[in-house]
């Protein structure tokens, strides 16, 4: 939303994993759903602690498994933090 000319830009960081990874497939995610591409800077390998990467769901398109993050005490995951 512009204020007196300006756009306002909102900054977090964002946790990647999986096809996220891939940026060509993010992009193709955000244009999907009418969502900015996220700018991606600075990428950290980060580890997530008591989580783990579930495939919880099927997707169809990819005829395969969807991950997700699932809490799973004890269990850790990695990804890249942007």
């Amino acid at each position: 939303m512009p204020f007196m000319g300006l756009k306002i830009i909102q900054i977090m960081k964002y946790f990647a994993y999986g096809s996220n990874l891939n940026i060509s497939d993010l992009k193709k995610w955000c244009e999907r759903r009418n969502e900015e591409m996220p700018i991606l800077k600075n990428p950290k390998i980060t580890k997530i602690n008591n989580f783990m990467i579930g495939f919880t769901r099927k997707s169809i398109s990819r005829a395969g498994g969807v991950a997700d993050l699932v809490l799973s005490k004890g269990d850790f995951c990695y990804g890249v933090t942007f």
